[in-house]
């Protein structure tokens, strides 16, 4: 019984000391760790939809790792969208990073909820929807694009949504129960000086309309915060901004405020103000709970506002949120 374990370890140790040996070093060389595969192959009105992904084996431990990297849309056997690595040679040889990972919602499942399913009609026009997620990753961060189609008689592409920072994605949702999907469009702030150490949000809300999307102001306004709200918060603020000694910032310890003491709290507050039809309200916190001492400090207090207001209006919506506003 013995011996015959030790000729099946034995065979196994062979077996994969061999592929080593005949495959090169190089992960995309080896055509054993490099295959391609047809892993979804859809069919919405007259379109088929065929994503591609290679099958890999870790070099250490031998695990299997997947990742997609290319899809076709087909009409009659012609096709029509393609993207992802083209080259006809990576038919074995897959590449070593994510650089084209592709999603699609085929069955419900939690890691691709947020999109809708293949084939469902998102406009209201009548016509079958496909909305692929494509993922592009640089070490442990990601930027999402998406893709929205419309596969009619007519083939078209209804948009494309290029994520300008990281860790960005959309969520489609039907806020309205009329089963036409909203679009929650998220992006990060964190370049100008106050906030380059933090990480804070906005949220627009895009609605179908016309053949576009378009930001909607009554999905985003909200009730203006009470005169109660507005002391609470404001403590809450000051309580993480200065020390318990302190009701203020000297002109000697504003750099080092910037770098360390900053409130990300208070600046997501802001945001959310500013998006939700409240700026003036937001200004208005801003100059109660940011108190210098020194000489200058109203340009310094400005600089700082026009600062956050800068960087806050690279958002593509930004005039749309200025109208909500009224600025």
């Amino acid at each position: 019984m013995i011996n015959r374990y030790v000729i099946i370890i034995a065979l196994i140790f062979i077996h994969f000391s061999l592929l080593l040996f005949f495959c090169d070093k190089k992960v995309n060389n080896c055509n054993y760790k490099n295959k391609t595969e047809a892993i979804t192959n859809l069919k919405i009105s007259k379109y088929n939809v065929n994503i591609y992904r290679c099958k890999r084996i870790n070099e250490k431990d031998f695990l299997k790792r997947w990742n997609n990297y290319k899809i076709d849309i087909s009409q009659d056997d012609k096709i029509i969208y393609s993207d992802g690595l083209q080259d006809s040679s990576i038919k074995d040889n897959c590449p070593e990073t994510c650089e084209s990972c592709f999603k699609i919602n085929i069955n419900d499942k939690k890691e691709t909820s947020f999109l809708p399913l293949y084939g469902e009609d998102i406009t209201g026009d009548g016509i079958p929807n496909l909305v692929i997620e494509r993922e592009n990753c640089e070490g442990n961060s990601c930027k999402y694009n998406y893709t929205i189609f419309s596969l009619g008689d007519k083939f078209e592409i209804i948009k494309n949504f290029e994520a300008k920072n990281y860790d960005c994605k959309l969520k489609f949702v039907d806020l309205s129960r009329d089963k036409i999907y909203e679009i929650i469009v998220e992006d990060h702030y964190g370049n100008f000086n106050i906030t380059k150490k933090l990480i804070v949000k906005s949220y627009v809300v895009l609605r179908y309309d016309k053949g576009k999307y378009i930001p909607v102001a009554d999905y985003m306004k909200k009730n203006a915060p009470n005169d109660d709200d507005k002391i609470k918060i404001i403590g809450k603020i000051k309580s993480e901004l200065y020390n318990k000694n302190k009701d203020s910032i000297s002109a000697s310890e504003i750099n080092k405020w910037y770098n360390i003491n900053s409130s990300q709290d208070m600046w997501q507050y802001l945001i959310d103000l500013i998006f939700s039809g409240n700026g003036n309200i937001a200004r208005e916190i801003f100059n109660k709970v940011i108190i210098f001492k020194g000489e200058n400090i109203t340009n310094l207090k400005n600089k700082v506002w026009d600062d956050f207001i800068t960087d806050v209006s690279t958002n593509i919506y930004w005039e749309d949120i200025k109208k909500m506003n009224n600025w």
